[in-house]
This record gives structure tokens, sequence and C-alpha cells, in this order.
């Protein structure tokens, strides 16, 4: 019976010696876990998770993949994977930053970590432990009354800021007075260096010159009415500035005529002028269209009253002399009050 014993375990040697040397087996050391800092929140909250993987060194492991989502909540921060050697292991980790905006009960579920020994092409794989989180909401007293809402605080005003705003106002008023200042000194300067127009040519040489340059161009006859008569004023007007002194280049047409009146110029004169000005404003404002002969009478009045106008002041600066002298020689023992030619109206 001994001897019997003795050859079965002789034999069981044999046997676990020849399995051993033919198959040597190594020990092979991996393991993963999820963590959650909680396991209870509320909506809106969130919640970080870590995920682990720990393992020899003679394995290569493959982290789990994540995507924007873990176990239907949504991932909001994602750290990158560190790696620090343990006791001889290698330790993987990953922080995960998780919020959910529903209540209810989230699971996330075993996430796959395969691993394979350095040489040898056979994956194997293990599975993390699932994580369950419970997502409640924030509880509210039914048996209360809703209140209403809260209007907005009104907080008092503080010196600092009563000085602040009157300062801004303050700066405000003075940038405004500058200016004003600055455009009434520039204007004033301006005027009293703008240099005083001194005619080489006389007015009336210069206008006639200029209305036989406006007729050459022809613009009535190629429709443009309102261009034309624009023209004509202007070269009445500065006439009537140079050879009278009257501001007509920046008067309208009743304040010409008023000025006319004060040089005592002949009312014929001023018939015709009125009538050409008041022809022009209905056709650069009302959008009158003259026909052949008005717009030909026009330029005829126009030339007319350079010729007439011109001649009345060369008689009155002729005059002015010699009623200057006799006024010295007899000076008049009574003065009668001097009445101006009435203008009709013919507006």
């Amino acid at each position: 019976m001994k001897q019997v014993n003795r050859y079965r375990w002789t034999l069981l040697s044999i046997c676990v010696f020849a399995l051993g040397w033919g198959n040597p087996v190594q020990a092979q050391y991996v393991e993963a876990r999820i963590l959650a800092d909680t396991t209870e929140l509320r909506i809106g909250e969130q919640v970080n998770v870590k995920l682990s993987v720990s393992h020899d060194s003679i394995l290569e492991v493959q982290f789990p993949l994540v995507q924007d989502t873990l176990g239907g909540m949504e991932i909001l921060d994602m750290q990158p994977i560190s790696e620090q050697q343990l006791d001889g292991k290698i330790l993987l980790e990953q922080q995960l930053t998780l919020i959910a905006f529903d209540s209810g009960y989230y699971r996330i579920p075993p996430q796959d970590v395969y691993y394979f020994q350095r040489g040898d092409t056979a994956r194997k794989s293990i599975f993390t432990n699932a994580v369950a989180l419970n997502v409640f909401t924030i509880e509210v007293d039914t048996t209360q009354a809703i209140k209403p809402i809260k209007g907005i605080e009104q907080s008092p005003l503080t010196f600092g800021e009563i000085a602040a705003w009157g300062g801004i106002v303050l700066g405000f008023l003075a940038i405004i007075a500058a200016i004003v200042w600055y455009v009434r000194k520039r204007r004033q300067t301006e005027e009293e260096d703008e240099p005083r127009v001194v005619y080489t040519i006389p007015p009336y040489e210069v206008a006639m010159r200029e209305l036989a340059k406006l007729e050459e161009l022809r613009l009535w006859q190629k429709g443009e009415i309102k261009s034309y008569y624009i023209e004509l004023t202007d070269i009445v007007r500065t006439y009537i500035e140079g050879e009278f002194q009257v501001p007509a280049m920046e008067s309208v047409t009743h304040e010409i005529i008023a000025d006319l009146g004060k040089i005592s110029l002949p009312v014929k004169l001023i018939k015709d002028m009125k009538s050409l000005l008041e022809m022009a404003d209905l056709a650069k404002f009302a959008k009158l269209r003259p026909d052949q002969n008005d717009n030909l009478q026009a330029m005829e009045r126009g030339r007319n009253f350079l010729k007439d106008a011109h001649q009345w002041n060369k008689k009155q600066l002729k005059q002015q002399p010699e009623k200057e002298a006799l006024n010295q020689d007899d000076p008049p023992t009574s003065q009668e009050p001097i009445t101006d030619t009435p203008i009709p109206n013919n507006s």
C-alpha cells in the first residue's frame, strides 16, 4: 500500500514538473475602477468622476475613450490622463466633471479596458465597476401661497456717486462751452482776416462777358433750365454786389429788391430785376419750365438791366462831386423832407 502511494506521488511530481517546464506562467495584474465624489446631487450641480487603471509594467493598456457624454450626463471638463508608478505598478488616472439638467437616476456603465503583454498579440479585457447617481430637484413647499416677484431694490445714492455724476455733467458743459467759444472766435477771426474784394475789371464788363459765355453754353436749349437760371441770376447778383456794394449773393429776392430801392435805383430797373429774379426762383425751386420766349426774354432783361444800371450809376457818380460843391457854396436855409419814390408791388 505504501509502495502504491509512493508511485502516485512520484507520477504527480513528474507531471507537475513537465507542465511547469513546458509552459512557464507569470502573474498578470490589472485593476480598473470608477469613483465618484458623490452619488446624490441636485440639478445643475457638478460631480467629479475619476477613471483609474492600475497594471503591471509588463502590460500595455488601452485607457477607455470617453466622448461628450457619460451615462447620459454631459461632460463639462476632461483632464488629461496622468501616469505614475506606485508600489511597482503603473497607475493611470483621468478626472472628469459631469453635470445633469434633468432629475432622475443616471448609471455610468462599466468601461472596457483592453490590455496585452508586450510581445504578445493576444488582447484581453476587463471592465470597470458601474456607478449609479441620483439627480433630484429642489423641493418646493406647495402648502404655502406663491409670493409675487420682488421689485428692484433701489439703493441710496452715495456722495461719491453724486460727485461723479456732477463731474460728468460739468465736464460735458465745459466741452460745449469750449466748442461754442472756439467757433465764434474762429468766425470772428475769419471775418477780420477776410480780404476785401478789389475789382480790377469793372463789374459791368465782367458781367457782360459772363452773359456771352452763358449764351454760348446753350443750357436751356439742352433742357437744363434750372442750371440756366442759376447761372444767369448768379451773374446779375455778382454785378449788383460789385457795382452797388449790395450783398446780393447772400440775399433772397425780396431783400435784393429792398436794397436796390434804398440806393434810389429807378423804378423801371427795379421792376425788371424783380421779374427776372422771380422767374428764376420759379424755375429753380418750383420746377417751372419757361418756354423759349421766356428764356430769351430773361437773357435780354438781364443784359438791359446791366446796361441801364451801369449808365445810371455812372451818372450818379459824376453828379456827386457837383452836388457836394454846390452844397458848400450855397448851403440851404431850410431842409425839406426827402421821400423815396414808391415802388409798385406786382407780386
